[in-house]
């Protein structure tokens, strides 16, 4: 009798342990996952940059005003889109033109559909997004690219030295802008 209460009296001190094991253990997977694989030299290839679907939105391109700055349909109503962490020249300046024509190209290959991953809005009210196109590569169809890092790899803009470090793939925008400089490409020939 008396182990008969004992053990219902540690019931309920068993199923929290439990519970707390397994809610531990989850915690562990999830913090593991984001951690670099160091034993795995060649770890598998990463598809893609763009956000997940939950974090990203769909639009179709109306207008695009210059090489970091785009016009979007977006839930229906039309929002303006500055490119995050890049800096490209104005129409009215040497290689504006160009950078602004460039993205264009870029956006016509993808039928005028982006994906947007919206981080901040400016003074100007604009939404500040890394925006995404799919490559038009028959043998890449589940791969995209990163507008924004094109624009700066190809030397059509450089980085916002300021705003940056604001945007996910912001190191990666300054690897790409490092590379057009060394290769001189665009802006930096």
């Amino acid at each position: 009798m008396k182990q008969i209460k004992l053990l219902v009296n540690l019931l309920p001190i068993l199923v929290i342990a439990a519970v707390n094991w397994a809610v531990f253990q989850q915690w562990r997977s999830s913090q593991l996952a984001f951690r670099p694989d160091y034993d795995n030299p060649n770890p598998p290839p990463r598809i893609g940059l763009a956000p997940e679907p939950k974090n990203s939105r769909q639009a179709e391109v109306i207008e695009v005003q210059s090489g970091d700055t785009l016009t979007v349909m977006l839930d229906g109503r039309p929002e303006r889109i500055r490119l995050c962490g890049i800096n490209a020249p104005t129409i009215g300046q040497r290689g504006g033109a160009e950078s602004r024509d460039y993205l264009r190209s870029l956006i016509a290959t993808a039928h005028h559909k982006v994906v947007v991953m919206i981080n901040d809005t400016d003074r100007q009210e604009r939404k500040i997004a890394e925006v995404f196109v799919a490559d038009p590569q028959p043998n890449a169809p589940e791969q995209e690219k990163f507008l924004n890092y094109e624009l700066v790899s190809t030397g059509q803009a450089g980085t916002h030295k300021t705003f940056v470090r604001r945007c996910p793939n912001g190191s990666l925008l300054t690897q790409g802008e490092q590379e057009a400089k060394r290769m001189g490409h665009g802006m930096w020939n």
